[in-house]
């Protein structure tokens, strides 16, 4: 689907390119218009396509690769070949000019439940192209932050073209497929620990109804005490063990959920049983490294489920 996506955005732009280059003579002022709407379409698939990697990773780049947001755009394939068919560079506009690529990042928070915190890098961009005049008048922050990008306007009579966007809606959306795998996991686990309860339960009074019926037994057992302390009663499956995520079938789950951290990376999840016997699940990736590169920073993911199944 991506690369379909991708596919028709170049071809539209390979189009407009073809009509600017080959078409039928057009004036100047009809091709002045159709150079501008080509660069707001390159900015609005430039947004669309760095939206589409958060929503795969959570990010749409490191820190190092937006030191350099022009290298970045020309160095990953599904933003480089959204140029326009007319220039190799696909931080150039259509009258084969740079475009000002600006951006900022901050942590957000994307849920909370009081005593966990799922945080995420929201990146700003401000894309400015100068227009068919080639004159850059539209002023820029030197530091900027995502308010001041999403403050940048052109002046009053001035032809620069300007697109400013965050990607933080996509974040959000990441994290809500995302949560719906923690859910999964949660709910196979307790799925599991419930089926050997009941398989616990019916060996155990099928014992008691024999020592009934041989010794005169009349003392009604305290299930619940004796779960307490028999080391044989049901435990809910450790799911940091690789075999026991596949005895619950949450292999898929898991993948889904680390692609968000760094490549080779894995979260560490502790499981504590409550009082209630309900579940309490806590995702953490390693305490010296965030989900998203780096080792230092608050940032975490984690998700307390107790109440959740």
């Amino acid at each position: 689907m991506q690369a379909i996506f991708f596919i028709t955005l170049f071809s539209l732009f390979l189009s407009i390119g073809a009509s600017i280059v080959i078409g039928a003579g057009p004036g100047s002022a009809q091709l002045t218009q159709q150079r501008v709407e080509e660069t707001r379409q390159f900015f609005d698939a430039l947004q669309a396509g760095i939206n589409q990697i958060t929503r795969e990773n959570l990010q749409a780049a490191t820190v190092a690769e937006l030191s350099n947001p022009q290298a970045y755009i020309n160095n990953t394939p599904t933003l480089a070949q959204l140029a326009s068919g007319r220039w190799a560079d696909a931080t150039l506009d259509a009258w084969g000019n740079p475009i000002w690529i600006i951006t900022a990042r901050e942590n957000r928070v994307l849920y909370s439940n009081g005593a966990d915190q799922v945080i995420a890098p929201v990146t700003g961009f401000a894309m400015v192209s100068a227009g068919p005049d080639r004159v850059l008048q539209t002023t820029l922050p030197t530091a900027p932050t995502i308010s001041s990008l999403q403050g940048i306007l052109p002046p009053t009579g001035s032809d620069d073209i300007v697109a400013v966007f965050n990607d933080e809606p996509a974040q959000r959306l990441n994290w809500s497929t995302r949560q719906k795998h923690v859910e999964n996991i949660a709910n196979a686990s307790m799925r599991y620990y419930q089926f050997q309860v009941k398989n616990y339960l019916t060996a155990y009074t099928q014992r008691y109804l024999t020592e009934l019926q041989r010794a005169g037994v009349t003392t009604v057992p305290d299930i619940t005490a004796l779960m307490l302390t028999d080391p044989n009663a049901p435990q809910y499956l450790d799911v940091n063990d690789a075999n026991n995520r596949a005895l619950l079938g949450v292999e898929e789950d898991f993948t889904a959920l680390e692609r968000v951290l760094p490549s080779g990376g894995s979260f560490l999840v502790q499981s504590t049983t409550n009082s209630d016997k309900s579940l309490t699940l806590r995702f953490q990736n390693s305490p010296t490294r965030t989900p998203w590169g780096g080792t230092t920073g608050s940032l975490s993911y984690t998700l307390n489920l107790k109440g959740a199944v």
